[in-house]
């Protein structure tokens, strides 16, 4: 029995080996290495040298400027590629109209002091703007109209705006992943990263499944 273990075990170490070789001539491989990022207000991952990406959330309706730069400073200072996600809250009693005031430059000052902000900055920065917009059932947010046409157009309209002023930045689609979220892709030439956002709640999925 003991010769028999001695041999299942070299066996399987020999086979882990083997696993590990070729998952990592496969990574090698990959064009798109997998990074990782976190969303941390706690400072969790403050001492930690393997986050990739370090994340924030600004509203550009309060003083885009100056918490933009406040943001990436906070961000940059620990890490060597950051994310914001841009929340394009609208101003009060404009929730119908967002779209058509993006289009039409209502919003070009929100647009140009977050992205001057960027071109400053010292690392690179990935932008998230109108995320989950496919959640217009819940109506959580006022960009999540289900109006599928002027989402896109204001996506692109923010995109071309922000590009025009800065080369300092990757730009994220990033809905929900609910059935039908296709209809909002704003295309390839608009978009260089696609998100999807996938949540947990422990306490929920015990109750509901038995396990998380």
């Amino acid at each position: 029995m003991k010769t028999n273990k001695t041999v299942i075990i070299v066996v399987f170490l020999i086979f882990s080996i083997m696993i590990g070789l070729i998952l990592k001539v496969q990574y090698n491989k990959s064009k798109s290495p997998i990074l990782f990022g976190v969303h941390d207000k706690s400072n969790t991952f403050d001492e930690v040298d393997f986050v990739d990406i370090r994340h924030g959330f600004m509203a550009w309706d309060t003083d885009p400027a100056n918490d933009s730069v406040k943001l990436i400073e906070k961000l940059g200072e620990r890490t060597s590629k950051i994310m914001i996600t841009v929340e394009p809250w609208p101003e009060f009693d404009r929730s119908e109209n967002i779209f058509q005031d993006i289009v039409e430059g209502y919003y070009d000052y929100n647009i140009s002091a977050i992205c001057k902000q960027v071109e400053l900055s010292e690392v690179p920065v990935i932008l998230r703007w109108g995320h989950e917009v496919d959640l217009y059932k819940s109506s959580r947010y006022p960009w999540a109209l289900n109006r599928p046409s002027e989402y896109i157009k204001a996506f692109r309209y923010w995109v071309q705006t922000c590009k025009s002023l800065t080369n300092n930045a990757q730009f994220v689609w990033s809905p929900a992943g609910i059935e039908g979220m296709e209809d909002f892709y704003p295309g390839d030439e608009y978009v260089d990263i696609v998100g999807l956002s996938v949540f947990a709640y422990p306490e929920y999925e015990k109750f509901e499944f038995g396990k998380c």
